[in-house]
């Protein structure tokens, strides 16, 4: 594997075009817009209905690695405690934090938020636990009646009514988010990162309320790392607010989202990307505060490509750097091709070789430097100094 470091000056790019062979790693560059609306700090921006809002960096009684958390408290003050502590991880999901919870480990409200006519929302990463169950669970119940988004075998579903699956799975290992809607017939709705929505009909009990988190209090089925949770108290959000609110977890947590999802957008509904195309390995820099997110560096999930400014630290809060506008974004992602040499792919004169993958970068407000760093697949040895960077405006390079 090889690296290659990118420094962009405010997004303006060059390009030496010197008649040299080389290997062309090709970008596509910058869209510019322009937006300032300022809205209150939610998931997204969304924040009518809002009851409850977890997130791993805030609101935790410690941010020092592998320490037990006595106490989570959310973003309107309600603290949940604990006798059996999960402990913190610092870089779990895109450089941001998580709270991981074993078989043995949960936090608990104070009282029961009402289950029937609402939305869950829960972002992290399934790990495996010692009972060997298979079982992970987010939530549940105060009278441990109803398990939303249960994730048993990586069959992704609800408990309630009997156990009932969607098709999407969530497997071990995989940073993730999903989202289930609770209706007061005891139907539930649920989707995984944007996916189609699947009804499962009279799949709930409904008669407690969201109580432990982490995992069932009596049961050794514990979650693993829960990066973000947040419960809305309306079982139906409109499209346009769903959107908002996976764009920001999305963002936020390095995940691509499903195409039926549509464009990413920020709080105040401007487009930081068109999901028509070039829609791989999705990842982002962001300020937006309305959303409380502030994203100053992230990587695909095979970690081939990083994107940061200032300078590239262990996790996104250790980064000193700093983005100067509100509502503005640098969204990079691919065409889906390979990282080695592609004698087919179209190149200008001069190059002899090029990558199979090309990039396309959509810069919404962003004034800041940043840097890229690309990682691709190589055989045999090479002169660094053979590389070429192509910038174009089109996909016709």
């Amino acid at each position: 594997m090889n690296r290659l470091n990118l420094t962009m000056k405010k997004c303006s790019y060059s390009c030496n075009n010197k008649s040299a062979p080389g290997i062309l790693v090709p970008v596509i560059c910058c869209l510019f817009f322009f937006s300032t609306k300022l809205i209150a700090q939610s998931p997204g921006g969304v924040s009518a209905h809002l009851k409850l809002w977890l997130k791993a960096d805030a609101g935790t009684s410690t941010q020092t690695a592998n320490a037990a958390i006595t106490t989570w408290t959310d973003f309107n003050g309600l603290v949940l405690n604990t006798t059996a502590p999960p402990s913190y991880v610092l870089n779990a999901a895109n450089y941001n934090p998580a709270v991981f919870y074993d078989q043995a480990s949960y936090h608990s409200l104070p009282a029961a938020i009402p289950f029937l006519n609402s939305t869950v929302f829960v972002a992290g990463e399934l790990l495996a636990n010692s009972s060997g169950d298979g079982y992970h669970d987010a939530w549940t119940t105060n009278d441990e009646a109803d398990f939303p988004l249960r994730i048993k075998s990586g069959q992704l579903g609800h408990y309630g009514n009997g156990e009932q699956f969607v098709i999407y799975n969530w497997n071990r290992n995989e940073i993730s988010f999903a989202r289930e809607h609770i209706f007061s017939n005891k139907d539930v709705v649920i989707s995984k990162q944007g996916s189609p929505e699947t009804t499962l009909t009279n799949a709930a009990i409904g008669t407690g309320g969201y109580y432990y988190v982490g995992k069932d209090a009596h049961l050794p089925e514990g979650f693993g790392n829960i990066a973000e949770t947040f419960v809305y108290d309306i079982p139906l959000l409109v499209p346009a607010d769903i959107q908002k609110i996976e764009s920001y977890t999305a963002l936020k947590y390095g995940l691509t989202l499903d195409n039926n999802a549509g464009n990413y957008v920020l709080s105040d509904g401007t487009v930081a990307w068109d999901a028509s195309t070039y829609h791989h390995d999705v990842i982002g820099l962001v300020r937006d505060n309305a959303s409380a997110l502030l994203q100053k560096q992230s990587h695909t999930q095979d970690d081939s490509l990083r994107i940061f400014v200032s300078s590239l630290a262990g996790t996104n809060q250790a980064n000193t750097g700093a983005i100067t506008n509100n509502l503005s974004s640098v969204i990079i992602s691919h065409d889906g091709g390979l990282l080695q040499g592609d004698f087919t792919a179209s190149k200008p004169a001069g190059i002899f070789n090029r990558l199979g993958r090309t990039w396309k970068i959509t810069n919404t407000n962003f004034i800041d430097n940043f840097s890229i760093e690309i990682k691709w697949d190589s055989v045999g040895s090479f002169d660094i100094a053979d590389i070429r960077l192509l910038v174009s405006g089109s996909p016709d390079l």
